[in-house]
Order: C-alpha cells, then sequence, then structure tokens
C-alpha cells in the first residue's frame, strides 16, 4: 500500500480549507481522493493518519506536516 509524509507549506485560506476537510472526514475516519502529481496519471483513496496539526512559520505561512495512507482494497469507506 502507498504511504507518503509530507509538509505542506499554506497560507491562511488554504489552512481554513484543509481544517474543514480534516472535519469533513471526520480526522482518520474517511477516505478521500489524493493526486500527488497532477503531471502523472496516478491518484490514491488515503486517509490521513495523523493529526491536523499546523506550526507558524511566517506570517500567514504555516508548515502541516501530514502523512497519507492508501485505503486497501475491499474496505468499505469508515471501516
Amino acid at each position: 500500500r502507498w504511504r507518503e509524509t509530507g509538509t505542506i507549506p499554506a497560507d491562511d485560506v488554504l489552512v481554513a480549507d484543509l481544517r474543514r476537510h480534516w472535519f469533513d472526514t471526520d480526522g482518520r475516519v474517511y477516505p478521500f481522493l489524493i493526486v500527488p502529481d497532477g503531471e502523472v496519471n496516478d491518484c490514491y483513496l488515503v486517509r490521513a493518519t495523523t493529526e491536523f496539526t499546523d506550526v507558524w512559520s511566517w506570517p500567514n505561512v504555516h508548515d502541516l506536516t501530514v502523512t497519507f495512507e492508501e485505503v486497501g482494497r475491499g474496505l468499505r469507506p469508515g471501516v
């Protein structure tokens, strides 16, 4: 299964959007689709496996550290 960890530099608006998405998917409960690179024909059904945390580094700049893990085939959302 695919798994990726990274840091996303985000402004205040993106942080607010990602926080809403985090609560819409109940944190780590419901999977969602992610496209890691728009230039490559590849996407994954994943869950976020870390808590939503952001670190303020500059005015209007946050560093979001996230880990995504692919959901195995045969699992229904929410299981």
